[in-house]
């Protein structure tokens, strides 16, 4: 009878990291949902700054369907991995378009400076 005891005792703690495991992760993924709607928006309004060059607007587009598609991924319950990958994706994307548009501010400088 103790062994059946000390099995049932396993089992519950078993579970009870599982429920525990289950909700931090669901903390997790949601806290991790607003970040991702923030920088949509963000993204977002960058692709539509009329001040910049389409080119431009064009990267931030593309850095908000990929904030899109990670949000679905996330929302879906995917392994942890496959979002990692995900945001290590995003980053390039937002490197390459803030890259852009430092570039064309740099040269919006330069033309200024060569004007006067």
């Amino acid at each position: 009878m103790v062994k059946l005891k000390r099995k049932n005792s396993i089992i519950k703690r078993v579970k009870n990291l599982q429920k525990i495991f289950k909700l931090d992760m669901q903390k997790i993924r949601s806290d991790l949902l607003t970040n991702l709607h923030e920088l949509f928006h963000l993204a977002y309004a960058h692709a539509n700054n009329r001040a910049l060059d389409d080119n431009i607007r064009e990267k931030w587009m593309r850095v908000a369907g990929y904030i899109a598609q990670t949000i679905e991924t996330v929302i879906r319950g995917y392994h942890e991995t496959e979002i990692d990958e995900n945001l290590k994706v995003l980053e390039r994307l937002v490197d390459e378009a803030k890259a852009a548009e430092e570039a064309q501010a740099a040269s919006s400088e330069i033309r200024e400076a060569t004007k006067g």
